[in-house]
């Protein structure tokens, strides 16, 4: 049960973007750096403190990152007067979530002086939402998790019955590493993009979002389109094959069934299944052997961006410790697991940095 909702705002709310990156691009100029779009790519969604040091560094320059901060901030907020404006819908969205008693707050990587500034342009009432985290309040900007914790805390409400609403991709990461639902929206990214990098589900925009008049209406909202999206991309034929792959296990020592299947950057798909052997050291988990198809085929430079474990148990069932590792090797801690129960069609959805925040390696 979804009982709160954790906005970003840069991209959610409303779109600052072309008008930060406009202030950063002029006071770098006067510091003798030369910036282009293609140079904010690595940092959508950091914050100002992350960025500024990395242009910093990436140009040589020895600066006082504060007083840059707040240069920028001051070139911000004339260059957004009479133009910054809230996207179609969400006002509308946040106001409906706060009649029907929807917990709401905002954790966005900005300062907070950013953040004010660009909320009175916006003329959103900062009142409708129970917390405010700004990212000069948290020790670690996202991709770390600890924004969305302190958000869900400051509601009073665990992770698991929140939902992250983002654009970027540092911010789904964010929102997975907290243990958070996530909702994307394409403001930045496509559909995939956002499926891949974490969101449960994605949304076109917030004026077809769909209405509702309590929390409960919200929640089968929230359902409908996570089974959607499921159904309708990759992550359905995902599930498929791994189901499929279920009904090839051999295990006649443990009768636990079990399929799995990979989706490779390439695009191509590899399932695999357990086979057990008397000798109980010869046995195969699903997931290996899907990976060593995998590599079979693409080589040794596979990598894995999403993996599907099929189980017969009520509750999904996770990969052993064994297969995470060896997933490791061949993976991201944002390669995408689902989990799925072929008797309660129950899915579990992680992020493979949840399953193994601590792997091995060399």
């Amino acid at each position: 049960m979804i009982k709160g909702l954790l906005f970003d705002v840069d991209g959610v709310i409303f779109n600052s973007e072309p008008y930060i990156r406009k202030a950063f691009t002029n006071i770098f100029a006067e510091l003798g750096a030369e910036l282009s779009d293609s140079s904010f790519e690595p940092i959508v969604g950091t914050g100002e403190i992350t960025s500024i040091t990395y242009f910093a560094n990436l140009f040589g320059l020895n600066v006082d990152v504060e007083d840059v901060k707040r240069r920028i901030y001051e070139n911000y907020g004339e260059i957004i007067k009479g133009k910054l404006k809230a996207f179609p819908g969400v006002v509308d969205f946040i106001y409906n979530c706060s009649a029907c008693g929807v917990k709401l707050a905002v954790a966005t990587s900005s300062d907070r002086v950013k953040f004010l500034k660009s909320m009175k342009e916006t003329g959103l009432d900062i009142k409708l939402f129970d917390a405010v985290i700004c990212g000069d309040e948290v020790p670690r900007t996202k991709p770390a998790g600890d924004i969305y914790r302190y958000a869900a805390a400051k509601l009073c409400l665990p992770a698991d019955e929140t939902l992250v609403v983002e654009d970027a991709l540092n911010g789904l990461s964010a929102a997975r590493d907290a243990g958070c639902s996530a909702m994307g929206v394409t403001t930045t990214f496509d559909r995939k993009t956002l499926l891949l990098g974490g969101a449960d589900f994605v949304a076109d925009g917030f004026e077809n979002f769909g209405g509702f008049s309590n929390v409960e209406e919200l929640n089968t909202l929230i359902d409908k389109k996570i089974k959607i999206d499921i159904s309708s991309s990759f992550i359905g034929e995902l599930i498929n094959r791994a189901s499929a792959a279920l009904e090839n296990a051999y295990a006649p020592y443990s009768h636990f069934r079990i399929g799995a299947a990979v989706l490779t950057e390439s695009g191509k798909i590899h399932s695999g299944c357990n086979v057990e052997n008397a000798s109980y050291g010869a046995t195969r988990c699903g997931e290996q052997s899907a990976i060593l198809s995998a590599v079979s085929s693409e080589g040794p430079a596979t990598r894995i961006t999403a993996l599907a474990v099929a189980s017969e148990s009520e509750v999904p069932a996770p990969p052993c410790s064994i297969c995470r590792q060896m997933l490791n090797e061949f993976s991201s801690y944002d390669t995408q697991v689902y989990l799925y129960s072929v008797k309660t069609c129950t899915i579990k959805h992680y992020s493979f940095r949840q399953l193994l925040p601590l792997a091995f390696e060399l």
